[in-house]
């Protein structure tokens, strides 16, 4: 994240962070908001944009005490800008650098980020930042797989021809082991449903707790209804 936000200050980049608009965008508005504490001179300007995300930092704000960096976060949500108009919209569309904003979603399946990316998409001196897991078929996971033209919800074909980080260090999806754990103290005969993940991954994980004595363990299929009644 330093060498990101460096980067951003330094080549007077226009940063877009897909985020998710609860935890996600918080974490990452407080990681760069001590950042800029300690190192003031690469200090950028940083926005938010997203109904959500802002209703969220709200929670955040007010729950501060709850957290483990009360201090840093309650002072980051504070200082953050957020986009709430049309006009303050109009007003950072082709701004240049050094310039960080973050924007939903996390795997570009919707949201406003999907403006930022249309707006920004000709300009080689921006930076898409997607921080964390991409799922299969989603825009985020093409961009990570290094393809530059995909199309949103309507059909619109974007061509970004800015630069793509992608890290999953900011992601927040259990593996396999924590999962494992997490279902360690549940009776084996227990019906667990596998429905969040890839079909590989989830058809892996089946096999893997059916080999630990787990032993109704259900895929489910679309359309298909299924009873746990006997």
């Amino acid at each position: 994240m330093n060498s990101f936000l460096v980067k951003v200050f330094k080549e007077n980049k226009v940063a877009i962070i897909a985020s998710f608009a609860v935890a996600r965008a918080q974490l990452l508005i407080t990681l760069i908001y001590r950042f800029f504490e300690r190192h003031p001179e690469y200090k950028s300007r940083l926005v938010i944009d997203g109904p959500m995300m802002k209703e969220a930092n709200k929670i955040y704000k007010e729950y501060a005490k709850e957290t483990n960096l009360s201090h840093d976060v309650y002072e980051a949500i504070d200082e953050v800008d957020s986009i709430d108009s049309l006009g303050e919209w109009n007003s950072l569309k082709k701004k240049h650098g050094p310039l960080i904003i973050i924007s939903s979603s996390g795997m570009i399946t919707g949201g406003r980020i999907w403006r930022h990316l249309k707006n920004w998409q000709d300009d080689k001196n921006t930076l898409l930042f997607l921080p964390g897991f991409q799922a299969e078929g989603t825009a985020g996971r093409s961009l990570s797989e290094g393809h530059r033209e995909f199309a949103d919800s309507n059909g619109e074909l974007i061509n970004w021809r800015g630069e793509i980080l992608h890290s999953e260090a900011f992601s927040s999806h259990a593996d396999q082991s924590e999962l494992i754990d997490w279902v360690s103290d549940i009776s084996k005969e227990t019906h667990i449903f596998l429905i969040h993940g890839e079909e590989k991954s989830k058809i892996d994980f089946k096999n893997k707790l059916q080999e630990l004595g787990y032993k109704n363990i259900v895929i489910p299929t679309r359309g298909l209804f299924f009873s746990t009644n006997t």
